[in-house]
């Protein structure tokens, strides 16, 4: 472990590799260290490898991902030339792997200012906006549904969207685990919040931007 940095600075590091888990899914170390240099006291990239090599993985939801993980026979890349991938996109093995990345490729990631960025090393945090607002209340407002369950179903739809491409079936599924029932008016009405909110969503696919972002670029 570096002796050259302090405690405060190693956990300042450690959130941004959570905060970059959340928020992107997948991204280049290097990426994260040009992040943190940008918005802390600048640490040398061998002070931030000496760190990050400490990681223990087992209490993180994310791997450190080289040549040598992916390809028989390739020689072993240095930290720093490696890739953070959140957990869930290697389940499967590297499928999902090569099309996140083919996803992102062309994507500057979006970056928000520190305070903002390090609220993602809270895995469950997103952004409450004006849509996520809506669907909530939409489903408080349903008959028989308490407010803890409303909020529930909302908050695991915004997980959702944040991961897949196309969520609209896994959002409503998301009800009907919950043995929900909607008439075509509600069913109409909640189609089209989804897609409201589904254009505001930070997805890990688009490095971070949502939708609207993306059509911008």
């Amino acid at each position: 472990m570096s002796k050259t940095l302090s405690q405060e600075t190693k956990n300042l590091i450690y959130s941004y590799l959570d905060a970059s888990c959340n928020l992107y899914g997948l991204i280049p170390i290097k990426k994260i260290f040009g992040i943190y240099n940008s918005q802390n006291e600048p640490v040398s990239e061998e002070d931030f490898a000496e760190v990050i090599s400490d990681i223990d993985f087992d209490n993180v939801f994310y791997y450190f991902i080289g040549h040598e993980d992916i390809f028989e026979d390739a020689e072993e890349t240095r930290i720093t030339d490696k890739v953070l991938v959140a957990e869930y996109i290697l389940i499967d093995g590297f499928e999902d792997y090569f099309y996140m990345r083919e996803m992102q490729m062309g994507i500057d990631y979006y970056v928000p200012e520190k305070k903002q960025l390090l609220k993602y090393a809270d895995q469950y945090y997103f952004e409450k906006t004006p849509e996520f607002i809506s669907v909530r209340a939409f489903f408080r407002n349903m008959p028989d549904v308490d407010k803890e369950t409303a909020d529930s179903i909302a908050e695991d739809i915004m997980l959702v969207m944040s991961l897949e491409i196309n969520p609209y079936q896994s959002c409503f599924n998301e009800a009907y685990v919950r043995n929900l029932k909607f008439n075509q008016q509600q069913e109409d009405e909640l189609r089209m919040l989804l897609y409201e909110l589904n254009r505001k969503v930070r997805k890990n696919y688009y490095c971070g931007h949502n939708l609207d972002e993306i059509d911008q670029m």
